[in-house]
């Protein structure tokens, strides 16, 4: 270990998820070798399926919405809700991500209120 430091070489931290185990690669160890722990994609999206980063595309359905009318928001939220009353209560994963970047966008307008 001392010689890769000495020797200018960066040393490297293996990661793994700690819930599953799968090698995730090496990241900079930041002057220290070893093992470090994270969670996968899979492990994130099966144990914590609420907690979604925006991806890109995610990103441009917001920037987009952000240009419309509030009322039209309004009246789009409120058709998702028929929808899926209709539905029986069920939602699709689409559904549930138009309804939050709605609901999003909203609240920063001072228009949602939660319950």
């Amino acid at each position: 270990m001392v010689n890769a430091w000495l020797g200018g070489g960066k040393l490297k931290m293996k990661v793994i998820c700690a819930w599953c185990g799968k090698d995730m690669g090496e990241k900079d160890g930041k002057g220290v070798e070893g093992v470090s722990h994270g969670i996968c994609e899979d492990c994130a999206n099966k144990h914590f399926p609420e907690m979604t980063i925006p991806e890109p595309h995610a990103l441009k359905v917001r920037t987009e919405l952000r240009r419309q009318p509030t009322w039209e928001l309004q009246q789009a939220y409120e058709a998702l809700q028929v929808y899926e009353a209709l539905r029986g209560g069920q939602t699709t994963p689409g559904m549930e991500d138009q309804a939050s970047a709605i609901r999003e966008i909203l609240w920063e307008r001072g228009k949602w209120h939660p319950a």
